[in-house]
C-alpha cells in the first residue's frame, strides 16, 4: 500500500487532510527517503482545465441556487441568467460587502434582476466582470471567500485551482488532455441524467459457501451504481445530477472524506505512506511473542510508537483522551500477533492504528469502523435476505458487529433484516479483517475479470485491504 514514488513528476505543494500537522506536532521524524517521496507528489486536481472558460456553481441550504463562468486568465466571474439570489438587499450591509449590495441593487434597477415572491431575487442578465468572492456575495448576501463557496462543475472547489496552478507548458498540456475526459462525464452544471437503478441483491445457488457470499458481495457493490460526491461544508452530499459511476475502480477515484474540507484518495495515500513506512521499521526488530510489556522497550522507541498511534487517531478524527504507553503498546502486539493480548483497548480509534501496524502482513487489517462495518453487514444482511438464509450457517459471520459510530450521518444506522450485534471488539475487528481479506482475494483473482485497483500516481495495480477499506468506507456512508 506504500505509495510509490514518481520519478520525474512536478514538485507541488500538497495539502493532505487536516490532521497532516500532527506529524510536526508531536515530533514524528520521517525519514529522508520519505520526505523526498512527498516531494514528487503528482497535481492532485488534474482534471482542472486552465484553458478555456470553466463552468462553475453555488448551491446552499438556504436557498441559493447559481450558475456561472469563470475564466482563469482574469480570475473573474461571470454569473449566468436564471440563477437564484438569496441575498436581502432591504437590510443594511456591513462596510466591506456593501460595494456588492450597491451593484446588485444596480442590476435590479436596470431590469437584470427580478425579485420572487419568496423574497429571493432571479438573475434575467448575465452579471459579468465580479471576483469570486464579490459574486458570492451576490448570490447569498454573506461575506466570505469566493473561492471557497464556488464549486467546478466536477465538484471541486474553485479554490483548489490556485492552489494547484500547472508549473510550466508540459504540465498544462498534460490537464487539458485530461480535462476533456472529465469534461464529458461532467458536461452542465449540473449534467441532467436519470439515476441509474440499483440492482437487486443476487441469488445465490443452494449450500453455498462464505466464498460464495464473499463473491457475491464483490459482484454486487461492482454493479451498483455510485453517486459522485462532494463536500459540502464537511457533509458529503451527492453531486445534483451528476451521473453515476460503477465498478470498484470508479469507486476509490470518487473517495472522499467528510472530516476535511477536500481529500482525495492520492491524498490518503501520500500522507500516510510515510507513517506506515515508519511505524514498520520501529515494529520490525521487536520479538512481540517474547516481549510482555512496554516496560521491556527503549523508552525512545516506545515514545515514537505512541505518538505515531495518536496522530493515526487524530488522523481519523477519534483523537485518544486518556491512557499511556500501555494502551498503544498493547494494541500494536494485539494486531501483529493477530490475537487480543495484554488487555489492549479497541475503538473507532484503535481500529486505525491496527490497521496501519498490519499493512502489508499476512493478516493485514482493516478499519473497522461504523462505515466499513455498515457497508459489509448491511450487503450481507440483504443477500441472506433475499435468499432466506441465517448468518448462523455461516462460521465467517460469528463474530461480525456493527460499529454504530458516534452520530447519525449519511444513511447510518441501516435497517437489517437480521439480527447483527453491535460494538466495537477485537474479535469482531479480526473477523472484519478475515472479510476484506477475502474480498481482496475475489478482486485480485485474474478468473473473475475485476478491474485492478487504481494507484496515486496513476498506474494499476492489486487490490489491498486498505484500499479495499477506502471502497467500503464511502459506501457505508
Amino acid at each position: 500500500m506504500i505509495a510509490q514514488n514518481v520519478n520525474g513528476g512536478e514538485k507541488c505543494r500538497c495539502y493532505p487532510p487536516r490532521p497532516a500537522h500532527v506529524a510536526l506536532r508531536f515530533h514524528i521524524h520521517l525519514s529522508r527517503k520519505d520526505k523526498l517521496r512527498s516531494k514528487n507528489l503528482p497535481p492532485v486536481w488534474p482534471e482542472i482545465n486552465f484553458g478555456k472558460i470553466m463552468r462553475i456553481f453555488l448551491k446552499t441550504t438556504h436557498g441559493a441556487d447559481a450558475r456561472g463562468e469563470f475564466d482563469p486568465r482574469t480570475k473573474k466571474v461571470t454569473i449566468k441568467t436564471g440563477s437564484v439570489l438569496t441575498l436581502k438587499l432591504n437590510t443594511e450591509a456591513a462596510g466591506n460587502i456593501q460595494q456588492n449590495f450597491e451593484t446588485a441593487k444596480q442590476a435590479l434597477r436596470n431590469g437584470e434582476l427580478k425579485k420572487l415572491s419568496n423574497g429571493r431575487y432571479e438573475v434575467l442578465k448575465n452579471i459579468p466582470g465580479l471576483s469570486p468572492s464579490s459574486a458570492s456575495v451576490i448570490v447569498t448576501g454573506k461575506a466570505g471567500s469566493g473561492w471557497r463557496k464556488w464549486r467546478l462543475a466536477n465538484g471541486k472547489l474553485l479554490d483548489d485551482i490556485r492552489k494547484f496552478p500547472p508549473s510550466n507548458a508540459a504540465t498544462q498540456v498534460q490537464f487539458r488532455s485530461l480535462a476533456k475526459k472529465s469534461e464529458s462525464q461532467t458536461a452542465g452544471i449540473p449534467p441532467p441524467t436519470t439515476p441509474i437503478p440499483p440492482p437487486p441483491p443476487p441469488v445465490l445457488p443452494q449450500n453455498l459457501t462464505c466464498d460464495d457470499l464473499i463473491e457475491a458481495v464483490v459482484k454486487w457493490i461492482h454493479c451498483d451504481p455510485y453517486p459522485r460526491i462532494y463536500n459540502n461544508n464537511y457533509n458529503l452530499v451527492p453531486m445534483p445530477g451528476a451521473r453515476q459511476v460503477r465498478g470498484w475502480d470508479s469507486r476509490i477515484q470518487n473517495y472522499a472524506y467528510a472530516g476535511c474540507r477536500f481529500v482525495s484518495f492520492p491524498h490518503v495515500y501520500y500522507f500516510i505512506s510515510p507513517i506506515i513506512a515508519r511505524l514498520r521499521r520501529l515494529m520490525a526488530p521487536i520479538r512481540w511473542n517474547d516481549v510482555n510489556g512496554p516496560n521491556q522497550i527503549r523508552p525512545a522507541i516506545l515514545h515514537e510508537l505512541q505518538n505515531i498511534c495518536e496522530t493515526i487517531r487524530i488522523w481519523g478524527g477519534v483523537p485518544k483522551k486518556r491512557g499511556g504507553y500501555g494502551d498503544a503498546w498493547g494494541v500494536l502486539k494485539s494486531a501483529y500477533l493477530g490475537d487480543h493480548a495484554n488487555a489492549a483497548p479497541m475503538d473507532s480509534g484503535w481500529t486505525k492504528v491496527a490497521s496501519f501496524a498490519t499493512d502489508g502482513r499476512h493478516n493485514s487489517q482493516t478499519i473497522w469502523d461504523s462505515r466499513v462495518s455498515t457497508s459489509v453487514i448491511w450487503r450481507i444482511d440483504r443477500i441472506l435476505n433475499q435468499n432466506e438464509l441465517l448468518p448462523d450457517i455461516f462460521p465467517c459471520l460469528a463474530a461480525l458487529q456493527v460499529v454504530r459510530g458516534r452520530r447519525q450521518s449519511g444513511t447510518r444506522p441501516r435497517d437489517l433484516c437480521h439480527h447483527w450485534p453491535s460494538g466495537c471488539t477485537w474479535p469482531a475487528h479480526f473477523a472484519g479483517g478475515a472479510i476484506i481479506r477475502k474480498i481482496v482475494d475475489v478482486l485480485n483473482n485474474p478468473a473473475n475479470n475485476y478491474p485492478r485497483m487504481p494507484q496515486p500516481n496513476g498506474q494499476a495495480g492489486n487490490w489491498d485491504v486498505f484500499g479495499v477499506g477506502l471502497v467500503l468506507f464511502m459506501d457505508g456512508y
